[in-house]
């Protein structure tokens, strides 16, 4: 059986091979399908990476400095990939992360953002863990759809950069209807803890610095993401340093409305 999904403008097949676990083979499809279905798209031959889930007999484990560890899956081969009935959702959100991160060379980039829907695409908010990404989607999602609470994709298609929204889960703070389909950046916020509001334009040097400490990696930033991101930057996007706390609503809605 052969699932093929729609992420960030890339197909990726996941294969399902024969298994005595049938029962643990017909809750994995279900939850797959619960939890990427959005994402779904009739099954295609040709991918741009591919999944294989396995039967194993035993559960193969890693150790490390003292440390043991239960191997979720492997690349195998360029975009191939091996991964075993027992894994979880949470773990196969991580192999996609990993695929996209290799697919997107330095075309695009992974970023710790959240995001809502406006009439000429989203606009995004960015910054450290605490920093108010979360709550700023909060209190405008009663005047705005909510189009990512943690992380997005941004990638250059054709000659322009866009959007894409992720299948994997997220925090889950608020109620995300999601597409694989891009959506145009309209602006880029960095978000700023503070006691008061305040919007400040920033440069391309203080943008690529605030986008490249927020880039999701997975061991270190590497430097394809680097570039990436050099590439995003110096293609005239625009950001801004948003400063402000929870007693700030109506100075963020009227902020959002102009950008």
């Amino acid at each position: 059986m052969i699932l093929s999904f729609s992420i960030a403008g890339y197909i990726i097949n996941i294969s399902l091979t024969p298994t005595d676990w049938s029962v643990k083979k017909i809750l994995l499809i279900e939850s797959i399908k619960k939890h990427f279905g959005d994402f779904i798209i009739p099954s295609a031959k040709n991918c741009d990476a591919h999944i294989i889930i396995n039967e194993i007999r035993g559960i193969p484990f890693l150790t490390s400095k003292g440390k043991t560890y239960s191997q979720c899956f492997k690349k195998i081969r360029k975009n191939v990939y091996e991964t075993y009935y027992h894994v979880s959702i949470f773990e196969l959100s991580q192999l996609l992360i990993i695929i996209l991160i290799d697919l997107l060379g330095t075309r695009g980039f992974l970023l710790h953002a959240t995001g809502v829907h406006e009439k000429k695409g989203v606009i995004l908010f960015t910054g450290e863990s605490g920093s108010g990404k979360s709550t700023a989607i909060q209190l405008l999602s009663k005047q705005y759809l909510p189009f990512a609470d943690d992380c997005v994709v941004i990638k250059k298609r054709e000659k322009k950069y866009v959007s894409y929204q992720i299948p994997w889960i997220e925090k889950d703070n608020v109620q995300i209807v999601k597409s694989p389909h891009p959506k145009n950046i309209s602006h880029i916020y960095i978000v700023k803890k503070s006691t008061t509001f305040d919007v400040v334009k920033i440069n391309t040097t203080q943008l690529l610095y605030e986008m490249t400490k927020n880039a999701w990696i997975i061991n270190s930033l590497s430097k394809k993401t680097i570039i990436a991101i050099s590439k995003f930057v110096n293609s005239g996007s625009m950001g801004s340093i948003l400063s402000f706390n929870l007693k700030n609503q109506r100075h963020l809605l009227e902020c959002i409305k102009t950008s």
